[in-house]
């Protein structure tokens, strides 16, 4: 078995935990984006099912007003709606804003009520029963996917790191340089990069280290990076730094 520092699988098990982390965090907040979707769609059929319908006609655009973070003020416009039946006159407002409105004064409007409660009424649009919720389905589900992608990216590096310390080929890879990487919210970091060619088909292989969080260079005496690799993949592989201080 390579010979790693236990520091050093501390520190890349720490590293796998936050990446885990991050996914399961954007999995979790796409599942529930997507589950609220789902549930409108669903509750929106079921509500179609049971109401009954009427014409109505948007007898005013209700501006509301809205602040981002920054404290800008935004104006959105939802229609109030009025319809009439046998049992008298109702109004509703619309529960969807936008912003150009997307209806006009006078406009007639296909209605569903509630026929217990007639006060509980939606225009009767695909849109915004149907279309709308799917929007919440559709980018839920991207959150979703990007979650377990990166999930499943960290957990196969780090079972191909176990693979490569308890079987991995040992090689010495010839130091090229260190390179800095500026982060503007997250912490700077360097890393090193080495190449090293494979006598068996003539390639030249390059390496690049795991994230460190200082300048190695003043440590790094041999030039002679120790990597290890899979003969029959070589790009798979993990740079050594037990040599490095524990951080």
């Amino acid at each position: 078995m390579a010979n790693i520092h236990l520091g050093q699988i501390e520190i890349r098990n720490k590293f796998s935990t936050a990446g885990v982390i991050f996914g399961l965090v954007f999995f979790l907040f796409g599942a529930a984006f997507g589950a609220i979707g789902g549930y409108n769609v669903m509750d929106n059929l079921e509500y179609k099912k049971h109401a009954l319908s009427t014409k109505g006609k948007v007898i005013e655009l209700v501006r509301i007003r809205g602040d981002d973070r920054r404290g800008n003020g935004g104006y959105s416009y939802t229609p109030l709606v009025e319809f009439i039946i046998p049992s008298g006159k109702y109004e509703f407002q619309h529960s969807v804003r936008s912003n150009p409105p997307a209806f006009r004064v006078g406009e007639e409007v296909d209605v569903l009520y509630n026929a217990e409660d007639p006060f509980d009424a939606k225009i009767n649009s695909s849109w915004v029963m149907i279309g709308f919720p799917l929007i919440f389905v559709v980018l839920g589900g991207i959150f979703a996917l990007i979650g377990l992608g990166v999930m499943y990216s960290v957990v196969n590096r780090h079972q191909q790191r176990k693979k490569l310390v308890q079987s991995g080929t040992r090689i010495y890879a010839e130091f090229d340089c260190v390179d800095f990487h500026a982060k503007n919210k997250s912490a700077d970091y360097w890393t090193i990069k080495a190449s090293w060619l494979n006598e068996r088909d003539n390639k030249l292989y390059l390496f690049e280290s795991d994230q460190i969080y200082f300048n190695p260079e003043r440590f790094i005496t041999d030039k002679q990076i120790p990597v290890l690799i899979d003969l029959k993949n070589p790009k798979i592989y993990w740079m050594d730094l037990s040599s490095l201080p524990r951080t």
